[in-house]
């Protein structure tokens, strides 16, 4: 038995399955590295094709008909939210328990810190309200601030361009490939101050949870999901 499933056997054991079973994305697992993690079979492929390609025309459906103003937004969304939870359900009904936790663990990771805020996480973890609103006050005003930047940095340049008439399609697909050129650096140039931002949150996060529930947290995203890369 691999490192990484002694310890989800260990995970089941403490009876946080159905924990797992509410957080696991049905999205992580269309990934080849995570069905390979999961050592994922070809009956079980099969499987999540077949319920896959099912959603896939239920969704059509509905688009259609919502399109065609057959159903309104509420019920459109409604419709799609059963069909999605529908999707979930049979889809993780496929998976071995072992398998369902370890897709918990790598939905964790892959969410990063972000995923404190959904309410299932942060129930299984103890915040408090004062801590939740604290975070959510946090990463509202984290995500103000990230606008703000990228705001400043991007503005000028789509306002440059958006003042030029170019007189030609090509000319006119030069102007393009310059600004996006443009956005690319402009984008390079604020990750510093992003990076800045995101540690402000994280640092936020560590002295908001006690030491406890940090370690609940890292226990609960299990072994670090590092796949090989290719070539």
């Amino acid at each position: 038995m691999s490192v990484t499933f002694a310890a989800v056997v260990l995970l089941l054991t403490q009876d946080n399955y159905k924990f797992y079973e509410q957080i696991a994305s049905v999205d992580v697992l269309q990934g080849k590295d995570v069905q390979a993690e999961l050592k994922v079979t070809d009956t079980q492929v099969n499987a999540l094709n077949k319920y896959g390609g099912m959603y896939n025309s239920v969704a059509g459906r509905l688009k259609d008909g919502y399109q065609k103003g057959q159903v309104s937004k509420g019920e459109f969304d409604r419709a799609i939210q059963d069909a999605q939870e529908q999707l979930h359900t049979q889809i993780l009904l496929e998976l071995k328990k072992e398998q369902v936790v370890r897709l918990g663990q790598i939905t964790l990771q892959r969410a990063g810190i972000l995923a404190i805020l959904n309410s299932t996480v942060a129930t299984q973890i103890g915040l408090t309200e004062a801590q939740s609103k604290a975070l959510r006050d946090g990463i509202q005003k984290t995500g103000r601030e990230v606008a703000e930047v990228e705001r400043a940095a991007k503005e000028p340049i789509l306002l440059k361009y958006k003042a030029m008439e170019p007189k030609s399609d090509d000319e006119k697909k030069k102007l393009s490939e310059s600004m996006e050129n443009e956005l690319a650096e402009a984008n390079s140039k604020i990750q510093p101050d992003l990076k800045r931002l995101r540690k402000s949150f994280e640092d936020l996060v560590e002295s908001t949870l006690t030491k406890a529930q940090m370690e609940t947290w890292k226990q609960l995203k299990g072994p670090v999901f590092s796949p090989k890369k290719e070539g």
